[in-house]
């Protein structure tokens, strides 16, 4: 994932409980699974940067297909469709220590039915605009940490949260105070600092204080409107 070019993304993550989903049940397997997307016109350049990832292990099931933007956005299907519960609490990282894949692994074995843990890779295009060109911050993280979780019954809830909230603790202290804005969830109002940093964060609240000075838009990872100056 470090040394592949800026046309190849890639996710790995490990999910358990596919088949059931409930955490009850153990008799779903732990999968480790990798997804990449090789952005580009020339595929069979796509298939031979994907070679590797063919040699790093004997998968058990592969699929490779020529896909929309649009398609490969809905790729999880019904897997996150609407009407399912989701939890997920994530970090961005500049690097992996032998520490943190220990301890990503050692989760990936605790976890349970519908649990699991994600690896983006960033980088690429991202790292290649200037910090301070856009409010999309945290440019030079090279992966996004994301335990999540999925389920259908509301009475698991407290357990699916509690499970992906322990994955977080443990992992977070491998990563930085920095969070990408959509993986915040419940805990927007207090984590919305670590997406843009203070500074960025101040020339915003600026921008809302003047085209939003009744916060009207504050469904989101809110940023509060700075008054004007009279």
């Amino acid at each position: 994932m470090a040394s592949a070019p800026p046309e190849l993304c890639s996710l790995v993550g490990i999910s358990t409980g596919r088949g059931a989903g409930r955490l009850g049940d153990e008799s779903g397997e732990r999968d480790v699974y990798v997804w990449y997307a090789y952005i580009g016109a020339e595929l069979d350049e796509g298939e031979r940067l994907g070679a590797p990832l063919r040699r790093a292990a004997r998968p058990i099931a592969e699929l490779v297909e020529v896909m929309s933007y649009p398609e490969l956005q809905s790729a999880t299907g019904e897997a996150s469709g609407p009407g399912r519960r989701h939890y997920w609490k994530g970090s961005l990282m500049w690097e992996l220590s032998d520490a943190f894949i220990e301890a990503f692994l050692e989760r990936g074995q605790t976890l349970r039915g519908g649990c699991g843990i994600e690896l983006f890779s960033l980088g690429g295009a991202i790292s290649q605009v200037g910090e301070s060109d856009a409010a999309y911050s945290n440019r030079g993280a090279a992966f996004d940490m994301l335990p999540a979780a999925t389920w259908d019954d509301p009475a698991e809830d407290d357990a699916h949260i509690f499970l992906t909230r322990e994955s977080w603790e443990a992992l977070s202290p491998f990563a930085r105070s920095a969070v990408y804005v959509n993986d915040l969830g419940p805990d927007a109002a207090e984590r919305v600092g670590e997406v843009y940093g203070s500074n960025k964060l101040e020339r915003l609240a600026a921008v809302k204080g003047e085209w939003d000075p009744d916060n009207v838009f504050h469904l989101n990872a809110n940023i509060a409107p700075r008054p004007s100056p009279a």
